[in-house]
């Protein structure tokens, strides 16, 4: 089967160094554009960023950004500072629910309609580092209804992706840096690091982030899950 340049570009998700220079989203036509902090700036600019990036694609694109809360918040010049999921979810259900909410509305009203988020890793390495408090709980019941309860909020504004399947959480290596390998057991995996992404799934997130992780009961290559067919 052969693919257009047109198809395969709407598979691709790019990123803007200069704001000012925006030729290669005109050129390559793609699928989606992700906003990194070096894009961020007041909400009119962020405005006005979007709607040239809509202006120059052929197809609507997708719109991403990290906007986590705590210290994942990509978006901060006239954004609500957002708490880390962790302590919001020791405030209760209707607090991750309020930010949920929140947090899509400012997006949505500055173009950007896909939220990088909700954190569905379980830390329960000792040495994580990554994770921490941008999880909801160490705790897999807790982080699955708390991420559930994110994306019922959510969604009816900005698209939701959960993150980072298979589960990040098991790992004390930042996948930024080298390729973790998760040596988990299948009970571990069933029973821990994949429930919230079942819920997440369950209660109709629009995408998932696959992690940069090795997972070899999962892929006996050792592929990461990012580029790992079975996964």
């Amino acid at each position: 089967m052969k693919f257009s340049s047109e198809e395969i570009s709407q598979l691709l998700v790019v990123g803007i160094e200069d704001n000012d220079d925006l030729s290669h989203i005109e050129e390559l036509q793609p699928g989606g554009v992700i906003l990194f902090a070096r894009n961020a700036g007041p909400r009119d600019e962020v405005l006005r960023l979007t709607r040239r990036i809509e202006a120059l694609c052929d197809t609507p694109p997708i719109v991403c950004v990290d906007q986590e809360g705590g210290r994942v918040q990509r978006l901060q010049d006239g954004f609500t500072r957002i708490r880390p999921m962790r302590e919001l979810a020791q405030s209760g259900a209707r607090a991750v629910s309020i930010a949920a909410m929140s947090i899509a509305a400012e997006l949505r009203a500055v173009g950007i309609n896909c939220n990088l988020a909700p954190v569905c890793d379980v830390p329960v390495h000792p040495d994580d580092t990554v994770i921490g408090n941008r999880a909801f709980s160490s705790d897999a019941i807790e982080a699955s209804l708390l991420a559930a309860e994110y994306i019922r909020a959510a969604q009816p504004t900005v698209m939701c992706v959960a993150k980072h399947f298979p589960g990040h959480g098991g790992v004390g290596i930042d996948s930024h840096q080298a390729l973790p390998t998760y040596a988990s057991t299948q009970e571990e995996l069933e029973s821990v690091h994949l429930t919230p992404f079942r819920a997440a799934i369950g209660a109709g997130v629009a995408g998932i982030m696959m992690g940069h992780i090795a997972v070899p009961d999962l892929d006996e290559n050792g592929t990461p899950a990012s580029l790992s067919q079975p996964i």
